[in-house]
């Protein structure tokens, strides 16, 4: 049956029968299709109409032309576009990174991560937008990016909607959020549990607590380290939990906790680095010996960080790994990702100083 091609939207219907026709085809970069004659003679139009098409399909690299050759599948070669890569940091306090050290730490790691993905056909860059913007004004910013990669995606949700909507840049959220259908690439928090729990167990503790914030997200962490270390046979209950720790100051009111319990526990894991190192820093200025007193570990270690003094034991995050992932979706999808995808990465493990060797 030959295709009927009607207004409106003629071009565009166009242009997806002939990258349905490559697919069906099995073509690959570099192989020949139908001249523009051959495709007007197939859909019945003019061959003004399928030289208007096939333009559009060669800015997009699905085909390229050759003067007096003829019409093949692919991007032409040794002519890639430079494409340009963004991350979006908050606005606040941008230029006083010493207000927050541990969360530019973090940031470091993200560009050093960037920096080593990205090809040589890609520029990297970054660019302050504060939480919730005005839409407006960002959308001008972010225009001139193919793909906008949110490391901190909430209060970036609007802004996210906003360019799907008119089909402005691609953005790519680290974390997520259930209500944008995009590419959301995020870490996979209750692996990385489930990974710190087994590693504990195998470090022979047997009295853990968990330190965590009041997000919602935490629930299915509790639930899954508590699953987690039964497994090995070690007592878990709710006087094992405590919640409302999220800062670097938190983790000094975490130690303060637990000495002032005369220390319940041998080891204690903490949802977030922040906390695990102000917990060690007031422990340590109160005499207890880390790991010989007490173990610390955290789930979300960022390498550039935790492999500096005082070499914390932790679950790693994926940070080159999301990124290196993401990429290549949008390579695949021709930096024109229209899906919602979601991919959650497991870390590995950092045998840090702060809890005692494998035995």
């Amino acid at each position: 049956m030959q295709p009927s091609i009607k207004n409106p939207g003629m071009r565009q219907q166009i242009k997806e029968h002939i990258r349905n026709l490559i697919k069906k085809e099995g073509l690959k970069p570099g192989d020949k299709i139908l001249s523009q004659n051959q495709l007007a003679s197939l859909f019945k139009v003019t061959p003004l109409t399928i030289v208007r098409a096939l333009a559009e399909l060669c800015d997009e690299g699905v085909i390229y032309r050759e003067n007096g050759r003829g019409t093949f599948a692919g991007p032409a070669p040794n002519s890639k576009k430079m494409r340009n890569v963004c991350m979006v940091l908050p606005e606040e306090d941008l230029e006083l990174p010493e207000r927050n050290p541990l969360c530019w730490m973090h940031v470091q790691q993200w560009f050093k991560s960037f920096l080593d993905c990205t090809k040589y056909d890609m520029s990297f860059s970054s660019i302050a937008i504060p939480h919730s913007p005005q839409i407006k004004e960002s959308l001008e910013k972010i225009k001139s990016f193919d793909a906008v990669f949110f490391i901190t995606p909430a209060g970036y949700k609007d802004l996210a909607k906003a360019m799907i909507a008119e089909d402005i840049s691609c953005p790519v959220l680290l974390g997520g959020n259930d209500s944008v259908n995009c590419l959301k690439v995020r870490f996979d928090l209750k692996g990385n549990a489930k990974l710190s729990a087994a590693h504990l167990a195998s470090l022979g503790y047997k009295k853990i607590g968990l330190f965590c914030s009041s997000d919602y997200w935490e629930d299915s962490f509790i639930s899954t380290f508590q699953k987690a270390i039964t497994e090995f046979g070690i007592p878990f209950d709710k006087n094992s939990v405590f919640r409302g720790f999220a800062s670097h100051e938190d983790g000094a009111n975490a130690a303060g906790v637990c000495l002032s319990r005369s220390m319940p526990f041998d080891a204690i894991i903490c949802s977030s680095t922040r906390v695990a190192l102000g917990m060690i820093e007031e422990f340590r200025r109160k005499g207890v010996k880390i790991p010989e007193e007490i173990g610390i570990m955290t789930i979300e270690g960022v390498e550039f960080l935790v492999k500096q003094p005082p070499y914390l034991t932790c679950a790693l995050a994926p940070v080159t790994e999301c990124i290196s992932f993401a990429l290549s979706k949008l390579l695949e999808a021709n930096w024109k990702f229209k899906e919602n995808l979601e991919k959650e990465f497991t870390g590995e493990i950092y045998p840090g100083k702060t809890c005692r060797e494998l035995k």
